[in-house]
């Protein structure tokens, strides 16, 4: 194992990491958010590259425009049968949540990552 992985693990497990007695999960800390707009029409909003306690990233994290508003949607792929299984995804509803108003107020403020424009 790298010394930077050693790190990682280091901070995850003794400083950034909170445990919650009730329910016993780990909550982790947004570090950074990249958010590519995307500029042609429709409900695809923008791609969202999300940093947790500088350790762990998940790209292509989705912003669409829904029959409501906004909404975040978690990578996906595409199985054998068509159907489609999200990559990665949090696991208690308040961890999403928590998630989905971080990024989706970044996106409203208009912090985009200009470098990286999708189309």
């Amino acid at each position: 194992m790298s010394k930077k992985m050693e790190m990682c693990f280091g901070l995850l497990a003794a400083m950034h990491v909170k445990f919650y007695r009730k329910r016993n999960f780990v909550k982790m800390e947004v570090t950074e958010l990249r958010i590519r707009k995307v500029t042609a029409e429709g409900k695809l909003k923008a791609y969202v590259t999300v940093t947790f306690d500088n350790c762990f990233v998940v790209h292509n994290v989705k912003v669409i425009e829904g029959q409501s508003g906004l909404f975040i949607a978690m990578p996906s792929r595409k199985t054998a049968n068509g159907e489609y299984k999200d990559v990665a995804h949090p696991i208690s509803a308040d961890f999403r949540n928590a998630l989905q108003e971080k990024i989706l107020a970044e996106f409203a403020a208009g912090h985009f990552d200009e470098s990286a424009a999708e189309d």
